[in-house]
């Protein structure tokens, strides 16, 4: 078996030769000083004798023999100012008085034999002093025979931010009791860590509600601070973002220097930044979707219509997009995109009449992409797809039909229309995905009222895509539709003095709850004035044109009757809701089942207990044992 080598019999190594070469240079070079430093007295001595033949030569000019030894005397004295105390002192004061006899007789004849009796015996000293200061001190050994230990490295102090969370955050606030903060890693203007919660106690929607604590304890506003879902979705942690410099989002980034545009490969574009400059997305459909829902809600001054122009703007310079704008109040919402955009409608009765184009449209290219008939990647003859990807090359290359609906409550709330819109809108909510129609709704607030007051519309329409809420007027049902922070709190100036428009939050694909900022296009106008990137496709114009027909007819519009529509989980939580709200007092399960299936065919229980777990973490429901209450919110 073999042994472990001793390290004194182990063979040199380069690097051991290379460390032995210069120790053997400093031996040498240490025993040179010691002889060099022997012969100092006799140095001394010959540059005195060789000093005072220097004097005595320069006796041919006159006044430079006085002078050469006054030099020489005052050079001595500044040097035994600075050097007081060497042991060369005493050799040279005796060296020094020795000059003066040489100077007056010559340094020759008694004179010089005086230096070289006496010099050795002044010396002695020093050479004592020298040999003994020699011989203790040792002479250099091979370091590298000794492996010298590594140092350990000294331990980092908590960061500043981490202190001051210790300090300012964690004894104001009982949510964030138990917790700690990790390292923190810079960001635009602030940083970001994740807090360390104990698992079962600490909750990330009981985090959220200590936003104004860390602001405070930043003096910041509460807008500057982030808490939100870290990546891993770890309930008992949080990532913490804090953006300590305000303005951030306070200058106005323009679309045309931006750069943005949509994605013909996947739907998506850059819209904005958060506060911490990440960028900002909204999607218009997805690849494994179809076409994507939004819903935007914001007070007067919000910058809620800015933000729909900005939408309007990339749609118009997207191939693959068509755009639709229904104003119902009479044009006055974009009105540089009046008449511009493929299709137009203004004022409540036009408005609605567009609604039952679209929606005639609609039911028309489902059943045509239902039907298509299309070859797969392996060569098969196929029939039908499940969804328009828009640009499909399958179906005729058929576009996205991008609708806005401009102040959706004056057409929801209308009397005579009203309720005709939410029966066409509030199921295409969730059946125009398929067939490659996006409905982008915009509001005041997020309340049934502004939206027909039809829990199924608000539902679908922001659980199928993107919600961008602005400053709002009403601090209510942000948290239905998944939004942890209230945007009726948000700042209405900067500390500049600036409005705020445009500050707002965003939930969609981001999957963030920082405050955004959008682009703003410096120049609607001239990009209203250009022609579209896409058009009509001719099987959707060819529709059109057959809903004209019919009209024109005097004859009811009526597309293929398709399949109904299987009940999304917004439909489940709809329904929960009206039973719960119907309801006298507290329901028990097989109740509440009884009471949805009359309501939602072919619904299962474990989608109405998925519902009812909704409406308890949207705090809209409670639960006591078996039974369950809603809780009234104001609707």
């Amino acid at each position: 078996m073999p042994t472990k080598q001793d390290k004194s019999t182990a063979p040199p190594t380069p690097a051991d030769d290379n460390q032995a070469r210069k120790v053997a240079v400093r031996k040498i070079a240490w025993r040179q000083r010691r002889a060099v430093a022997n012969l100092l007295p006799l140095a001394w001595i010959v540059g005195l004798q060789s000093i005072a033949v220097v004097i005595s030569v320069a006796a041919v000019v006159p006044g430079a023999k006085l002078g050469a030894v006054l030099a020489v005397i005052a050079s001595v004295l500044i040097w035994l100012e600075r050097r007081g105390g060497s042991p060369y002192s005493a050799a040279i004061v005796a060296g020094v008085l020795w000059l003066i006899p040489a100077y007056l007789w010559g340094p020759f004849g008694w004179t010089a034999l005086t230096l070289w009796l006496v010099g050795p015996l002044v010396s002695a000293p020093f050479l004592r002093d020298h040999q003994t200061r020699f011989r203790h001190r040792p002479e250099p050994v091979q370091a590298a025979v000794v492996a010298e230990e590594p140092k350990p490295e000294l331990e980092a102090g908590p960061a500043p931010e981490q202190v001051r969370y210790e300090e300012r955050v964690i004894p104001n606030n009982l949510v964030f009791a138990g917790t700690r903060l990790d390292k923190p890693e810079p960001v635009a203007g602030g940083f970001t860590a994740r807090i360390i919660g104990e698992p079962g106690k600490t909750e990330l929607s009981k985090l959220q509600t200590g936003t104004g604590t860390i602001a405070s304890a930043w003096r910041g506003r509460p807008d500057q601070v982030t808490i939100e879902e870290t990546s891993d979705g770890d309930n008992s942690q949080a990532l913490l973002t804090v953006i300590t410099r305000g303005d951030n989002l306070q200058r106005a980034r323009y679309l045309e220097e931006d750069g943005a545009a949509i994605d013909v490969a996947t739907g998506i574009a850059r819209i904005g930044y958060f506060n911490d400059l990440r960028p900002a997305h909204w999607s218009w459909w997805t690849t494994s979707g179809g076409a994507q829902m939004g819903c935007n809600c914001g007070t007067t001054g919000s910058g809620k219509s800015g933000f729909g122009n900005l939408k309007i703007c990339l749609a118009h310079d997207c191939p693959v997009i068509v755009t639709v704008l229904l104003d119902a109040q009479d044009g006055s919402s974009q009105p540089d995109w009046n008449g511009k955009t493929h299709r137009y409608a203004e004022g409540v009765e036009n408005v609605f009449g567009e609604v039952q184009a679209l929606d005639y449209v609609a039911k028309r290219r489902a059943h045509y992409i239902s039907h298509a008939q299309w070859s797969d990647s392996r060569g098969r003859e196929r029939v039908g797809k499940s969804y328009l990807v828009p640009g499909d090359p399958d179906l005729g290359g058929m576009v996205l039909i991008y609708t806005l609906v401009e102040e959706a409550p004056l057409l929801f709330q209308d009397e005579v229309f009203g309720p005709r819109a939410i029966k066409l809108l509030g199921p295409g909510a969730k059946t125009y995905r398929k067939p490659g129609i996006g409905l982008d709704i915009f509001t005041q607030n997020l309340d049934l009222g502004e939206l027909g007051r039809s829990r199924s519309f608000r539902a679908n329409i922001a659980g199928g895509g993107s919600i961008a809420a602005f400053r709002t007027g009403a601090s209510t049902d942000h948290k239905m539709v998944g939004l942890a922070n209230d945007p009726s709190k948000l700042p209405e100036y900067f500390p500049n003095g600036d409005k705020t428009h445009g500050l707002g939050y965003l939930r969609g694909l981001d999957r963030r709850q920082a405050t955004m900022r959008p682009l703003i296009p410096r120049d609607q106008f001239e990009i209203a004035s250009r022609p579209a990137a896409g058009r009509f496709d001719e099987v959707t114009l060819g529709f059109y044109d057959e809903y004209a027909a019919t009209l024109k007819g005097g004859r009811k519009a009526s597309a293929p009757k398709a399949a109904p529509a299987r009940a999304t989980s917004g439909d489940v939580q709809a329904a929960l809701e009206e039973v719960l709200a119907a309801a006298d007092g507290p329901l028990d399960l097989g109740s509440i089942v009884a009471a949805c299936g009359q309501r939602i065919q072919g619904c299962s229980l474990g989608e109405i207990k998925a519902g009812l777990a909704a409406l308890e973490s949207a705090e809209l429901a409670w639960r006591t044992g078996t039974t369950y209450a809603y809780v009234d919110q104001g609707r």
